[in-house]
């Protein structure tokens, strides 16, 4: 008979698991590999609901159980306390819940949608291009936005800002055509572009979003044809704990 699991156990085994790898690991320590014996099969229950545990692609994931204590991914700990997850690679440092950091917690182009407008707004936001604005830097990974769109993401109140920069692609530099972006959290409206002209340089937003459960973002241009010109990257965008 499989055996069952509460969270609370469980994460009193993680932490305490975590406490003791700190006392033994000094700090900054190169990650190691090692061959252990574990056990599957494990139930785990979250007020009285069975969870099931996905990794950060939706595909399912096992709770293990090593020397009598259960471990699970901790990103899947983060979604079931409902707390965002960050890693440093620099550092090999994981944090749950909020974080102080010049580094977005997550970038928007790494995020899953909850819905958006149409086939266009699918294609902008699936294909983050490198981006050489109007002052001749280069944005790397940027949302290029050509289309008006709109796209909805589900924060669970997660997040304290949303925060990035908005340029106008150099290669644009002739067209007459404007956008504007705008930012709403549970439908009310909370940030609200200039108008993204030819001869508007870049924008450094920021959004606080303590509290949001939902996210929308839109871009909104008279543009009717790609071939016209305007292209407005949404850059270094992310979420902050």
């Amino acid at each position: 008979m499989k055996r069952t699991h509460n969270i609370r156990g469980f994460l009193t085994g993680f932490l305490a698991a975590v406490l003791i790898f700190a006392l033994a690991t000094p700090a900054g320590a190169a990650l190691a590999a090692k061959t252990i014996k574990v056990y599957t099969g494990i139930d785990i229950y979250l007020d009285d609901a069975k969870f099931n545990p996905t990794d950060a692609n939706g595909q399912p994931v096992e709770a293990i159980v090593y020397n009598g204590s259960t471990y699970l991914p901790l990103r899947a700990v983060a979604e079931a306390v409902g707390k965002p997850v960050y890693y440093d690679a620099a550092t090999q440092s994981a944090y749950l819940g909020k974080h102080a950091s010049d580094t977005p917690s997550v970038y928007l182009k790494d995020m899953d949608y909850f819905s958006i407008s149409s086939q266009n707004a699918e294609r902008i936001l699936n294909k983050p291009q490198d981006v050489t604005d109007n002052l001749g830097d280069t944005h790397y990974g940027a949302i290029l936005m050509d289309r008006s769109f709109n796209a909805v993401y589900k924060l669970n109140g997660q997040y304290s800002a949303f925060a990035g920069t908005l340029a106008r692609r150099q290669l644009d530099s002739a067209s007459q055509l404007t956008g504007v972006f705008r930012v709403y959290g549970d439908g009310k409206l909370l940030y609200t572009s200039p108008e993204m002209s030819q001869d508007q340089e870049p924008v450094d937003f920021h959004v606080n979003l303590n509290g949001v459960l939902e996210m929308k973002i839109e871009y909104e241009t008279r543009q009717t044809a790609v071939s016209f010109g305007l292209k407005c990257g949404l850059c270094e965008a992310g979420l902050y704990t």
